[in-house]
């Protein structure tokens, strides 16, 4: 399912495109304000000492 969009969902035109290191870390900080859950897996991730590279995405519609 991953990168295709079922039958009768609307699909937008949109770009992609990897963000640097410092929007990276804009991002996480966003996601630490926003989502308990996401600081409960990164703590777990820290805890289990596994350094995962993280990357963040910027989308702009068309």
């Amino acid at each position: 399912m991953y990168g295709t969009v079922p039958d009768g969902h609307p699909a937008l035109p949109a770009t992609a495109r990897f963000l640097d290191a410092d929007g990276t870390a804009r991002v996480q900080d966003l996601m630490r304000r926003r989502f308990f859950l996401y600081r409960l897996v990164r703590l777990a991730d820290r805890a289990l000492r596994r350094e995962l590279p993280l990357v963040a995405l910027a989308l702009a519609l068309k």
